[in-house]
């Protein structure tokens, strides 16, 4: 008689409880003498990275990065980049003033956050630095 035919025909006495407990959410565990313990799971959070003052941003503009992290955790270090390169080292700052280069165009900012456990994770954004308007002058014919 075929393997499945064989098994197919016989009621497992556990099945209810089985469904009854994934359906209540607890998964079926397996322990082992001999299996070594898993390692932690990384925990994640959420980090908000926020510029101000908003834009227009332009060459020689004071700017400050901000962090706010979701949920709020103990013992995160932070890293500010600019384009790749450090700006602010890691600590336990969550905010970083700059003042925006000449180079007009989008700049990447990231953040990146490490966590007690030792995970490292980042953020993000564009930022578009501006050509700084011409102001008229009093001389300029067309400022009439």
């Amino acid at each position: 008689m075929p393997l499945s035919h064989r098994y197919s025909t016989t009621a497992n006495p556990w099945a209810p409880l089985l469904l009854l407990g994934l359906a209540i959410g607890l998964a079926p565990r397996l322990a082992l003498a001999d299996s070594e313990p898993s390692a932690p799971a990384s925990s994640s959070i959420a980090v908000h990275l926020s510029l101000t003052p908003a834009p227009p941003r332009y060459p020689g503009d004071a700017v400050t990065m901000i962090a706010s992290a979701d949920p709020a955790v103990p013992g995160v270090a932070y890293q500010f980049l600019w384009d790749d390169s450090i700006i602010q080292p890691w600590s336990a700052a969550m905010s970083c003033p700059w003042v925006l280069p000449e180079a007009i165009g989008p700049h990447r900012v990231t953040i990146q956050f490490r966590l007690p456990d030792g995970a490292i994770q980042e953020t993000t954004q564009t930022l578009y630095v501006y050509r700084r308007p011409v102001e008229p002058s009093d001389d300029d014919p067309s400022a009439d």
